[in-house]
Formats: structure tokens, sequence, C-alpha cells
């Protein structure tokens, strides 16, 4: 069975310094469309206006502008299910689990990144993104 899972808005920093690569995500079939599209964002946070930075990341603050505006592809990442930082999140209390509940879910839950796409619980290298 498959669990679908929406991705949060909120979500932790940090991590480590994997990297995007084929090997960390579900579907490595249509990995190079998904780095398409990553690298797409990418030119476009690096070379938008302030303006469009603004309104993109939902935020005025200079440090947050800052932060997501600097290339994806050197960003700390982490585990998926570690990276959000939602209510159900929360709630599903992840770290608290127990070594074979976490390995069910990291093989079970699907979850809709809206810039990743769908990707495993599981899967490595998802970095910090707005």
């Amino acid at each position: 069975m498959k669990i679908l899972f929406s991705p949060s808005e909120a979500k932790y920093i940090g991590g480590n310094s994997q990297k995007i690569t084929q090997k960390n995500y579900i579907f490595p079939n249509l990995f190079d469309k998904r780095l398409e599209l990553i690298t797409l964002y990418n030119q476009y946070i690096q070379n938008a206006s302030q303006d469009e930075l603004i309104k993109i990341f939902g935020s005025k603050k200079e440090n947050t502008i800052e932060y997501y505006s600097n290339d994806i592809f050197i960003r700390d990442t982490m585990k998926v299910i570690e990276r959000y930082d939602g209510v159900a999140y929360k709630y599903l209390d992840y770290a608290t689990l127990k070594n074979n509940e976490k390995n069910y879910l990291d093989k079970n839950v699907i979850i809709f990144s809206n810039l990743f796409g769908p990707l495993l619980a599981g899967d490595k290298g998802l970095p910090d993104y707005s």
C-alpha cells in the first residue's frame, strides 16, 4: 500500500552535503526531466529581479531572499521525510518512530513536492527550497 502525502511550505534548514543525483530519487528513469525543471527554477531564481523574488518566495526579508536565491545545487540536503516541517509532519513525529516503522514509511509514503515532483519519504538529497 502506498500512502500519499502533501509537502509542507515549512521546511527544516540544514542537512548534509549529499547532492542531487539520479540514484537518490524514486523514478530514476525520469531524472533527466526532474533535473531539467530544477535547473530552470535555479536559473530563474538566480536571475530574477528583487520584486520577482519577493513574489516567488512570499517574503521581503533580505536574508530569506538571499538564502533562497542561492544555487539550489549547492545547498545542504536531507532525507525527504525529514525536510518538511508542517502540521502533518509534526503529528507523524518521524524521529520518534521505531526503525521498522521508519523503514515502512521510507518505502511507502509518496510526497508530492511542488518542485521535485513525487518523492519517496526515504529519498535522499532534498535541498531546502521555497
